[in-house]
């Protein structure tokens, strides 16, 4: 099991971000992999942290989803329904 964290996506219709700069995006959301893995290893806890900027939602996954507000705000329910977004 992964735990993916989706801080923004570049494909489909809808296309949010953290910033609008994908260079930004990437150095913010690998920064906040690197201490999210750094906090649960430190708890024994060995996952894998992996930054997903092609989330498609109507691929299924059995990976936990760690996903931006905003951009759960921006996606319909139904499409968000058989994950699990954290």
């Amino acid at each position: 099991m992964n735990i993916k964290v989706v801080g923004d996506i570049r494909i489909g219709k809808i296309q949010p971000s953290l910033t609008g700069n994908p260079i930004v995006d990437d150095v913010l959301i690998q920064h906040f992999c690197d201490q999210l893995k750094k906090q649960l290893t430190s708890l024994h806890l060995y996952v894998d942290i992996v930054a997903d900027h092609f989330f498609d939602p109507t691929s299924q996954s059995p990976d936990i989803i760690l996903m931006d507000k905003r951009i759960i705000d921006d996606l319909p329910d139904e499409l968000l329904m058989n994950f699990k977004i954290i």
